[in-house]
């Protein structure tokens, strides 16, 4: 009897063995039995400041914002923000991370001291800046969407209202910003500090700083970049803001000559005729005609990089029923190609980061149709594979 129970008991020690080892696998080769709901995953709640949270979906939006701001400010000096690199982007998610706990805490405490209590001073000027902000936005978003500001103001209103900036958003930015500014306020307003503690503290930094940068020239480089205070300068390191140069007679006329054309585009912007005209050349203009004449053929058109998707917004611009012809293949690193892409309203097959030119974006979607179609010229039907067709089986909601 004892002998039967001992190998009862390490037939079921291998059973639970084979099930743990089962449930191993499932995890390391991501098993698709269990299926992640994309909806409710991005409605997770990822932090957690008292009342205040945030969902993965919103801190995921954040960061987005973040990078497309620092890729906005790279190439504003010829440079390339590295959203790939795993360190760079754990560097910044970790900042927007802490940026949205430390305004939670602020808030929280500005609630906790009573400072939301506002005075109609303060409201009024809550109002004006909201009202300001708004303006602001709508002239970025008249240019952006190519929208008159005085003739198209409901179309533009619409736009901010997709992309979240609604005018209740907007204040109550505006409204947290106010209470964040006066909780710090209430911080310090006990606070005294001596010179020589400004003294010391400056000092510490210089010799944090000088420290920092002679190790490593780059970080210098990168806080200039960045925006960071700067307490020491590496010796023949120089940090110009601007560098003047006097035109001639003759230069300044053909200055002005240019910025009168490109303010005349400006007033025409809703003229495709006219920008592509005054700013295009024949190879966007022969790439516009395709795509206008793959909408009239019922013939589609894969856009490849960044010109050719300029074309593709001249064509829809002349004719916004040639959109049904354009579909993007890859969506470049090029800093405006995701604007193009956007004001298409189209999204790229392929996202890899691809800068190489010749078509080669277009070259590697055409596969990935290819596949996509065999699915539908070459999967047999129902009835060729012996199952019958579905038919509904009645009940409540049928």
């Amino acid at each position: 009897m004892k002998c039967i129970e001992m190998g009862e008991n390490k037939f079921m020690q291998k059973k639970a063995l084979l099930a743990l080892l089962l449930v191993l696998t499932m995890i390391l080769s991501g098993c698709s039995l269990i299926v992640k709901d994309e909806a409710v995953d991005a409605a997770r709640v990822v932090i957690r400041v008292g009342d205040d949270t945030y969902t993965k979906a919103q801190v995921q939006a954040q960061i987005q914002n973040q990078v497309n701001y620092m890729t906005a400010l790279y190439s504003r000096y010829g440079l390339s923000f590295d959203s790939t690199n795993a360190d760079v982007m754990s560097s910044l998610t970790d900042n927007v991370l802490n940026s949205l706990v430390e305004r939670s805490v602020l808030l929280a405490k500005a609630k906790e001291l009573g400072l939301d209590q506002l005075t109609d001073e303060e409201k009024t000027k809550i109002e004006e800046n909201t009202a300001s902000q708004l303006d602001s936005l709508r002239q970025s978003a008249a240019t952006e969407f190519s929208l008159d500001l005085e003739t198209q103001l409901d179309e533009i209103n619409a736009k901010l209202d997709e992309i979240g900036y609604t005018e209740e958003v907007v204040r109550k930015s505006v409204t947290e910003s106010l209470l964040i500014t006066k909780a710090e306020d209430y911080a310090v307003k006990d606070v005294t500090v001596t010179e020589d503690e400004i003294v010391a503290d400056f000092n510490s930094k210089v010799e944090a700083a000088k420290t920092s940068y002679e190790s490593d020239l780059s970080a210098y480089g990168k806080a200039v970049l960045n925006g960071t205070t700067v307490y020491y300068r590496p010796a023949g390191y120089r940090n110009v803001k601007q560098i003047l140069i006097k035109y001639s007679d003759e230069d300044s006329a053909l200055v002005s000559n240019i910025q009168t054309a490109l303010d005349n585009v400006i007033t025409e912007q809703n003229n495709a005729a006219n920008v592509m005209a005054k700013l295009g050349g024949f190879d966007i203009a022969g790439l516009c005609g395709v795509f206008l004449g793959g909408a009239l053929e019922g013939v589609p058109v894969l856009a490849d990089g960044f010109i050719s998707c300029v074309a593709a917004l001249c064509a829809v611009r002349f004719c916004p029923a040639a959109a049904k012809a354009v579909f993007a293949s890859h969506c470049s690193t090029e800093p405006a190609a995701k604007l193009v892409l956007d004001a298409l309203n189209k999204k790229a097959l392929i996202t890899a980061g691809l800068h190489l030119g010749e078509g080669t974006g277009a070259v590697a979607a055409i596969p990935l149709w290819d596949m996509a179609l065999a699915v539908y010229d070459g999967c047999y039907s129902f009835e060729e594979g012996g199952i019958e067709a579905y038919t509904p089986q009645g009940g409540e909601g049928c």
